[in-house]
């Protein structure tokens, strides 16, 4: 039985934006396209597709998408309220810790011959 290999996927590459610059230079040259643009540099047609796109919506001549300053702006929101979220959440989690200790502490024992075990290292204190 044979077996067959599974593709890996390309990694995930970064391009500079001088180099994405450039390469939205090239495709605006008489005679070129994007996809002979994308052939000469290994790159795909859609990611310089994409870059041509922006270029045009950050220039003003597209109005059809968030300028690049839109979306950094969108992406801090979006990590801010993340953190936000995450921040809010730690003291629920912290009741229920203290909740699941105090159910362990109070919980009956399944044999009832078995006395409960004392931890008082888990009973708060009042001061």
């Amino acid at each position: 039985m044979e077996t067959m290999e599974r593709k890996r996927p390309r990694p995930r590459r970064s391009f500079t934006p001088e180099f994405k610059t450039e390469v939205v230079e090239l495709v605006r040259q008489p005679g070129k396209t994007a996809g002979g643009v994308a052939r000469e540099l290994g790159l795909t047609e859609t990611a310089v597709r994409a870059w041509a796109k922006q270029a045009d919506i950050d220039a003003g001549r597209r109005s059809d998408g968030p300028t690049s300053e839109q979306l950094a702006e969108m992406a801090r929101l979006r990590k801010e309220l993340r953190e936000a979220r995450e921040e809010r959440a730690l003291p629920y989690a912290a009741v229920g810790l203290r909740r699941a200790r105090r159910r362990l502490r109070d919980r009956k024992p399944r044999n009832p011959s078995v006395q409960p075990v004392s931890r008082p290292h888990l009973v708060r204190r009042a001061a």
